[in-house]
């Protein structure tokens, strides 16, 4: 089986960025759990389902589908894998923790977490309009960036895994978490 490094982070702070610069090499496949899930839950209604769909919807019903999801998609893979996904969904109206059996189910080699400042990843949500996500304060982002790392450490303790924290950008240390965790 591939070994699966998952990157986790609150919406914004830059995740899919440092994944992408990483992903260029050819040794890593990168799976997006939003894409995944949205291609899956489309294959069984028969329609188009968005982002939005997935995070203002049923997430603690969704897992299930991510999990099998995933599974087909780890089996089929020849190369380490970078799982791009929330541990902490902010719907809207309120904050939905991925509970600990659904990482466990999505068998892990390794976490990382990656932080950055408040007020740039406010400024990130209000100049992408590719997404819609819900307007936080600098404050608000705080608190549910300290629960999110709090998660991860919750869950690398209960599974035994290695957590690696990342600021923003930090494209050198990124790429080390990555390698330490996909090369063991």
């Amino acid at each position: 089986m591939v070994k699966v490094a998952a990157v986790f982070g609150l919406s914004g702070v830059g995740k899919s960025w440092l994944i992408s610069r990483y992903a260029r090499l050819p040794a890593v496949l990168h799976i997006q759990a939003s894409q995944l899930l949205c291609e899956a839950k489309a294959t069984i209604s028969g329609g188009v389902v968005t982002s939005e769909e997935l995070r203002t919807g049923a997430v603690l019903d969704n897992q299930e589908f991510l999990t099998i999801a995933f599974a087909t998609a780890r089996a089929s893979a020849v190369i380490p894998i970078i799982f791009d996904g929330h541990c902490l969904v902010d719907s809207g109206s309120q904050l939905i923790e991925i509970p600990t059996k659904v990482i466990e189910a999505l068998s892990f080699s390794g976490l990382v977490f990656v932080q950055g400042d408040a007020q740039e990843i406010v400024a990130r949500r209000r100049r992408d309009f590719t997404r819609t996500r819900p307007l936080r304060s600098a404050e608000e982002i705080s608190l549910h960036q300290l629960r999110a790392n709090s998660l991860c450490e919750e869950y690398a303790k209960r599974l035994k895994l290695d957590l690696h924290t990342v600021d923003a950008g930090d494209e050198g240390r990124f790429a080390g978490a990555i390698a330490s965790i996909v090369q063991r």
